[in-house]
């Protein structure tokens, strides 16, 4: 029998201002800012999570028909894990970290120290109901923020979730969570936060944007855009058809990751589109609609939005094109399309819904990506040529790229994930979500007794002054057309071609070791040991 879940009152417009400003208040006391508080509140989130396991997996299913399997996999396993590798690494996040400076700098004692922005508010999106609060909040918490989290209102049964394991395991005074539509998040957005992260569409970000302007607040965007794929002649076809095909099912194509269009060769495309019809009847032996692991779209209102996508387009459906209002189920559509213009692809389509373009050359390939969408949030090529996937990556513009595949860029845990341009800024996942919501406080300690070798930035400016720090910067090693010069080449060989001094010792340790060796004729019984300058050059390229 499914776990029975409520439905879930929405927050009060007017309570707002009043929780903000209760967690502020908290907040200032510096109850989070200790380590220890923070591993605490996720070891008991971590164990939260796994105690209602059930009770998440049918939220999501009954919010947007989601399989069991896929939710457990980019729901929960991947939050159990983020959770788990901050806990490993916090205390020397928390630590900050050495600054890198010249010689003259280090008795400053440079670092830079990562401290808590203050009170952030997250904003999650209807695909990823849990994966989209959650994996943001554990970045927040083990920063030491307080948070506000809103749940998208189009998935109740997991906002109702998600309060339950607030209440749970998190300590109310510096976590709450709100529930509500348009009037709510208006609200919200016109609170003083430390920072917001929204994850969303673009129209909702420029809203969000605008809000935060008022008062200079940092955002994050997390959001979508045309995504492309490419299958040139090298593709291995049959792999492409059936990896495409996964990655515009999955979740019934509601993933901001999702294959938007394809771009197939000319030699390919008849195989392409058999490939994924092969693979359809293959995942779904009993048909899509009737099988339990296809999703379905999340309401009625998106339901329609993507049927209308697919009917305007002035193409030909060569795979799927069933819809059924009723459960609102689109199949997985695939329809051939003659030009860039095609209404199919003029915006994110956020459903099962790809389309199909055929090119003759892979030159025309990364300037026809540029015009449809110049900045998606992932890039897709399937080659087995290095130099069509290198000339495609030097010449498109993405949040991230998966070669030979789709989607799996944005899954691999500790991966930093984010858009660029329409796509959103800022990247999180795994130990970049630590980075995301810290203030990142650049800190020198200046000694008493150092000011006698400072005092050339103290009036009468003189000239023998101005000469001691012009001899500071160092002489260049290139001339003024940027070609390097005989004092780079001799450091260069003087170092053994190491960067570094440090790289330079360990060098210099192994070539002698290997001098020695060679002397007490050990060299001859152990060959691996001839070959240690080599393995010393790799070390330290």
């Amino acid at each position: 029998m499914a776990p029975y879940i409520p439905e879930i009152a929405e927050t009060a417009v007017n309570d707002v201002n009043a929780i903000v400003e209760r967690l502020r208040k908290n907040y200032e006391t510096g109850t989070a800012f200790p380590v220890e508080y923070r591993k605490v509140q996720l070891r008991r989130l971590f164990w939260a999570i796994k105690d209602n396991e059930e009770l998440i997996l049918e939220a999501l299913k009954q919010d947007i028909g989601k399989p069991c399997l896929e939710a457990w996999i980019s729901e929960i396993g991947m939050i159990l894990e983020e959770i788990q590798l901050l806990l490993d690494n916090i205390d020397r996040l928390a630590g900050g970290e050495k600054a890198v400076v010249k010689l003259q700098y280090k008795a400053l004692m440079p670092h830079v120290r990562k401290d808590p922005l203050g009170i952030v508010l997250i904003m999650g999106a209807y695909n990823y109901p849990f994966q989209l609060i959650f994996s943001p909040l554990i970045g927040a918490i083990a920063a030491g923020n307080a948070v506000v989290v809103k749940c998208s209102e189009a998935t109740p049964a997991t906002c109702y979730v998600t309060q339950k394991i607030f209440a749970d395991a998190l300590d109310p005074d510096l976590y709450t969570t709100v529930h509500g539509g348009i009037p709510l998040s208006t609200e919200l957005l016109a609170q003083k936060w430390d920072l917001i992260f929204y994850t969303g569409n673009s129209t909702v970000a420029r809203i969000v944007q605008q809000a935060a302007a008022k008062n200079l607040t940092p955002t994050v965007l997390e959001l979508g855009g045309i995504n492309p794929v490419v299958v040139t002649k090298s593709a291995d076809v049959k792999l492409a058809a059936r990896r495409i095909t996964w990655g515009k099912t999955h979740n019934a194509g509601q993933i901001c990751l999702s294959p938007s269009y394809i771009v197939c060769h000319s030699t390919h495309v008849d195989a392409l589109i058999q490939g994924i019809k092969d693979t359809l009847q293959e995942f779904y032996p009993n048909g899509v609609k009737a099988s339990p692991d296809y999703g379905r779209i999340v309401n009625n209102r998106h339901f329609h939005r993507i049927k209308k996508m697919i009917e305007s387009s002035n193409g030909e459906i060569v795979v799927g094109g069933e819809f059924d209002e009723s459960q609102n189920f689109i199949s997985p559509t695939f329809v051939r399309i003659s030009d860039r213009h095609d209404p199919l692809i003029a915006e994110e389509i956020f459903g099962p819904a790809c389309a199909i373009l055929v090119v003759d050359d892979f030159q025309s390939i990364p300037r026809l990506v540029r015009d449809i969408g110049d900045t998606p949030l992932g890039a897709y090529i399937f080659s087995n040529d290095a130099n069509e996937v290198k000339t495609f990556m030097q010449n498109t513009r993405s949040g991230g790229v998966t070669i030979n595949d789709v989607v799996l860029h944005g899954g691999v845990g500790n991966v930093p994930f984010g858009g660029v341009g329409e796509s959103g800024n800022g990247r999180y996942r795994g130990l970049y979500s630590f980075d995301v919501f810290s203030n990142q406080r650049a800190v020198v300690k200046t000694p008493g007794w150092i000011d006698g070798l400072l005092n050339i930035r103290y009036p009468p400016y003189t000239r023998g002054k101005l000469s001691k720090i012009k001899g500071q910067v160092g002489a260049p090693t290139f001339d003024r057309n940027g070609r390097e010069f005989y004092p780079g080449r001799i450091w260069k060989t003087l170092f053994l071609g190491a960067k570094t001094p440090k790289k330079a010792v360990v060098r210099y340790f192994l070539v002698l070791l290997t001098a020695y060796l060679a002397r007490k004729r050990l060299v001859n019984s152990w060959p691996i040991l001839a070959t240690l300058p080599v393995i010393g050059k790799f070390l330290t390229r």
